[in-house]
């Protein structure tokens, strides 16, 4: 089952949060990620490997839940944010953009779709290598 919603970068299909898919993290997609798509066809095209499923599954749903042991909170002190950090801020904000813009173009992935943030968050540390250059 799906642990995310996500949609396939060859075929397109998406799927919700505990839709049943294929997944293997051996091989990777086009987009550099696991293969993983709802579509067994499609799943094998890419190069995953089907595993048989064990009878039965489990006998009672998963429902453990994360419990932080150390205070994770975020203290940010009160500080004045200087003009040159503003500047990055505002730079920053242009590579996410284009970032976005090319994702849109070159895979067509909903702007809910996490592995489309993904790819975005790939493509912004590369423009920022780029134009280090």
């Amino acid at each position: 089952m799906a642990k995310r919603a996500g949609t396939c970068p060859e075929c397109k299909k998406p799927w919700a949060v505990g839709q049943e898919a294929s997944w293997d993290s051996a091989v990777k997609n086009s987009a550099g990620f696991s293969v993983m798509c709802i579509d067994d066809e499609c799943f094998k095209e890419q190069g995953g490997q089907l595993t048989p499923k064990a009878s039965g599954g489990f006998s009672k749903p998963f429902t453990k839940s994360f419990t932080p042991r150390a205070d994770v909170t975020l203290k940010v002190p009160e500080v004045e944010i200087s003009a040159a950090v503003k500047a990055a801020s505002e730079k920053l904000k242009e590579y996410v953009k284009a970032a976005d813009v090319l994702v849109e173009e070159l895979y067509e992935l909903p702007a809910s779709d996490q592995t489309r943030g993904q790819i975005r968050s790939k493509f912004v540390d590369q423009l920022i290598l780029i134009s280090k250059k």
